[in-house]
């Protein structure tokens, strides 16, 4: 009872502060889910379990099995047909909907590919596993846009495209998701390009044909007073809860789409009694929103992410030196931020332009560090490096980043022989005071870096690893 309470008030006071922050209630929200989750499990609570636990865990929790996703999907079948009765069809005539139906499917493309190519080579995940996840994040949906639509001030037209794009790209994600998963299933060729058609044409056939039906079965029922006033909004709220779970039952994840429909077509019926249940609805909506973000932000848990940490080295693994972080590089530059802040270097040498890999390690410090401070510290550092490092750092266009390794202990002894006095050196000639730049006050981190990836390269067996990162003040339970 405590926990199904306090997620309410907790929720609502999140929102309370969100409005007089003016910031999106999205932020406080999710920070009372992990204080209440995850973070009084592992640092707050004595016998090491959350204050609040979604899931039944067998001894305690709010949801059994898939209980908790069957709340979720429920919430957001209301969520997205609250979005749908806002969205007047009169809102998008002064932007057309050209520039709507742009951001919905070219910016869904270009999320959808974009993702799926930055996690297979940043996490190295299966292209499956990449096609999937970038399946899922291609959809902002009204939980994300609504909140920070209400918080933050923007221009009429541009806040009816953001929430257009919000509301239909929900189920149009949910479609995207059921067909990359249809894939994975079933692989590709041939049965997967008819198990492919037949889904995507069920999701429309039925998430249309019964949004479409029933709000309009729903609105004629309404006006001829079959139901009364003090009833409307509840059985407004059956009735949304019934279609998605019929719709979903003939074709799964048809339901997201059959509530928006059915919203939109409400939405634009001119009834009179649309101003009380979109009053409703919009409550409804913003309590179900801070249950959400709250139950599922709690639901993280700590350990899961534990189990990626490297807490041994396997034997197999021995050969290898040491482990670094995969490969950092410097030459994939973007026309506009070579126009704005380098265009007259890239004017004195034009090859940079057409030509990436040109575009070295040392052009690169060049540009973003102080031009000349490389070959400054270059003719500090001791002799017998000095040629080796210039030659690395002119026909190199990629490093190791962030300054993280495992190592030997006799290698990173010699390691630190080397860096450690050079930096000292640079520090008589650099100092600290005319550093004003992000560039350059971070010199010496910058320049350790290079000669980092410059050492072990040098005669060393390297084995790159994905770098992710965790909050490791907790380092005792590791």
């Amino acid at each position: 009872m405590i926990e199904l309470g306090g997620i309410i008030i907790l929720g609502i006071l999140a929102q309370w502060f969100a409005w007089k922050l003016k910031i999106p209630a999205i932020l406080p929200l999710l920070l009372i889910g992990l204080l209440v989750g995850p973070i009084s499990a592992e640092f707050l609570s004595s016998n090491g379990t959350k204050w609040i636990e979604p899931i039944w865990n067998g001894e305690e929790g709010l949801f059994a099995g898939k209980n908790l996703y069957y709340f979720v999907s429920l919430s957001i079948s209301i969520i997205l047909f609250e979005g749908g009765l806002t969205l007047k069809i009169k809102e998008i005539k002064n932007v057309g909907p050209l520039v709507i139906t742009k951001l919905i499917t070219l910016g869904s493309l270009v999320t959808f590919f974009g993702a799926a190519v930055g996690a297979h080579f940043i996490f190295s995940l299966s292209w499956e596993m990449s096609f999937l996840f970038s399946s899922l994040i291609i959809v902002t949906g009204p939980t994300v846009i609504t909140p920070i639509l209400r918080n933050i001030p923007l221009r009429k037209d541009i806040s009816a495209i953001l929430k257009w794009e919000g509301i239909l790209i929900d189920p149009i994600g949910a479609l995207v998701a059921v067909l990359v998963f249809e894939f994975i299933s079933v692989g590709a060729g041939q049965e997967y390009t008819k198990t492919a058609l037949v889904e995507f044409g069920k999701i429309v056939l039925f998430g249309s044909t019964f949004g479409f039906t029933f709000a309009h079965a729903l609105n004629f029922t309404i006006n001829k007073k079959w139901i009364p006033h003090y009833l409307l909004n509840v059985v407004s709220l059956a009735s949304v809860l019934g279609v998605f779970i019929l719709s979903d039952t003939f074709a799964h994840e048809s339901g997201l789409l059959a509530v928006v429909i059915m919203g939109m077509v409400l939405g634009n019926s001119q009834s009179s009694y649309l101003k009380d249940l979109l009053y409703f609805k919009e409550s409804l909506s913003v309590l179900l929103i801070s249950i959400l973000f709250i139950l599922l932000s709690a639901n993280i848990n700590f350990k899961d992410l534990n189990k990626l940490l490297i807490h041994e080295i396997n034997k197999k693994d021995e050969i290898f030196d040491c482990f670094l972080g995969n490969k950092f590089s410097v030459k994939n530059y973007k026309i506009s931020k070579i126009i704005k802040k380098h265009f007259f270097d890239f004017l004195l040498n034009p090859k940079l332009i057409f030509n990436k890999n040109k575009r070295n390690l040392k052009f690169h410090f060049d540009l973003f560090h102080g031009k000349g401070n490389l070959d400054m510290a270059i003719s500090l550092l001791d002799k017998n490096y000095q040629n080796d490092f210039k030659y690395y750092m002119e026909n190199n266009t990629e490093f190791y980043p962030h300054n993280m390794f495992i190592c030997k202990t006799e290698k990173i002894k010699n390691y630190y022989e080397i860096i450690f006095p050079w930096l000292k050196k640079c520090e008589k000639i650099f100092g600290f005071d005319n550093l004003d730049s992000y560039g350059t006050k971070r010199i010496y981190g910058f320049l350790a870096e290079r000669f980092l990836s410059f050492w072990f390269s040098k005669s060393f067996t390297i084995k790159e690893l994905p770098i992710i990162g965790k909050d490791l003040t907790d380092y005792k339970n590791l």
